[in-house]
This record gives C-alpha cells, sequence and structure tokens, in this order.
C-alpha cells in the first residue's frame, strides 16, 4: 500500500515550479535596480544579500528576521547552493559510484551551469537511481576507528 505524498505529486511540483519562477521574476527585478523585494516584489527597507546582492524584506524571510543581521549574510538560496556544492564536493571525494540500481540508493548529481559572468551557478539536476559506495579510504579509516573503539570498550569492561 503506497501512501499519498503531497511533496511527490505533480500538484506539488507545479506549484513549487510556479513560486520558484515567481520569486526568480522578482529577484531579476530586483538585480536590475528597481530596488524590489526578491520575494514580495514590493519596496521600501530592504536588506541585502552578501552572496547574490538580491534584496529582501526582514519579514519576508521564513523564518522573518527580527534584527538586521551583524556582518556576512546571505539569502537561504545562497546558503542552499553552497550546501550543495559541499555535498556534492564531499561525494565526490569520498564515495565512488558502483552502477546503477532500480530501486537502491537515489542520489542527484549536478551538471555545473555556465558561470561565465562570474555569478551564481545554478546547476541542473539529473534525477537517476545511482549505487555509491564509500571509497577504500573511507572505509579502511572507518574499519580502524570501529577496532580501536572495540579495543577500548574490551579494555573498559
Amino acid at each position: 500500500s503506497s501512501r499519498y505524498s503531497f511533496k511527490k505529486s505533480d500538484h506539488y511540483r507545479l506549484l513549487k515550479t510556479i513560486r520558484e519562477e515567481e520569486r526568480a521574476d522578482k529577484l531579476a527585478a530586483s538585480e536590475q535596480g528597481l530596488d524590489a523585494c526578491g520575494i514580495c516584489g514590493e519596496g521600501g527597507s530592504l536588506l541585502i544579500c552578501d552572496g547574490c546582492e538580491g534584496e529582501f524584506h526582514m519579514h519576508c524571510l521564513r523564518p522573518p528576521l527580527a534584527n538586521i543581521p551583524e556582518g556576512h549574510w546571505e539569502c537561504d538560496d545562497c546558503v542552499n547552493r553552497k550546501f550543495l556544492e559541499i555535498r556534492d564536493q564531499f561525494i565526490k571525494k569520498f564515495y565512488v559510484r558502483v552502477g546503477e540500481g532500480s530501486n537502491k540508493r537515489k542520489a542527484e548529481t549536478m551538471d555545473s551551469g555556465d558561470d561565465s559572468d562570474g555569478g551564481s551557478r545554478r546547476g541542473k539536476k539529473k534525477s537517476g537511481n545511482v549505487i555509491l559506495r564509500p571509497s577504500d579510504p573511507v572505509l579502511k579509516a572507518a574499519r580502524e576507528l570501529a577496532d580501536y573503539i572495540s579495543k577500548v570498550f574490551a579494555k573498559n569492561h
């Protein structure tokens, strides 16, 4: 028996796509010097992202910010992009691809977008069933750690 999940439905994907397009349009308007919030599209007192220079009302952010952040501040899109870049680097460094499967482990791979303007890169996702396993050096280190922990527990009990 499969459970219905709204987040996996076509309605959710369509709504998410529409919201992302609306947000991209508003952000593009703010990048063109129109001084408008990248979320609601209105002007006013705006917080500027240090990553993409997008502009946002503090009350439009989720969660809303009560105070102006001190120092470097980045919007959710920039933070998410950096997180995904680090995740991809981690996977490339510590995991190896061992094949393709049917329903085993799903992974997303990222194709780098054109970064010729020096701005943000938005990768294109390719979903597929990819089987990954830790690389040999990672497995060796994990085995050594497990052996060490076993020895420590054996001494203490």
